[in-house]
């Protein structure tokens, strides 16, 4: 699989972002489904955002946030998701995404045009 792998400084480090795609093989999911949970508010929103030719933003997630989400998922599942678990898993992602100092809710614009990744989910593990 072929996909980008970005960087950005963020609170005084550099550090690697990766697609939304990463984020999906992480979980076992499509990119498609991840986006339709991220728009339902299953997932929060990333605050990297590298804007497309097109304007459409393009989601980025660092390494922990992935591990994140792919914890919760295990520990609520995702079999079948209802909407009573929304909230839970929302706020248990949010959880963990401010233990690791990422400001969620605050957009960061994301400049680096990115490079080739062989196995980016690999780089992201």
């Amino acid at each position: 699989m072929r996909a980008r792998r970005y960087k950005q400084e963020y609170r005084g480090q550099v550090i690697d972002l990766f697609t939304i795609g990463v984020l999906a093989k992480a979980i076992g999911r499509t990119p498609q489904a991840v986006l339709k949970q991220v728009m339902a508010g299953f997932v929060p929103e990333t605050p990297f955002l590298k804007r497309r030719r097109d304007n459409a933003p393009l989601r980025l997630y660092t390494k922990g946030m992935i591990e994140a989400v792919r914890d919760v998922v295990t520990e609520i599942g995702m079999r079948s998701i209802r909407t009573d678990k929304r909230d839970k898993m929302h706020a248990a992602i949010v959880e963990k995404w401010r233990g690791q100092g990422i400001e969620v809710g605050t957009p960061i614009d994301v400049v680096d045009p990115g490079t080739e990744a062989d196995d980016p989910w690999q780089a992201a593990v």
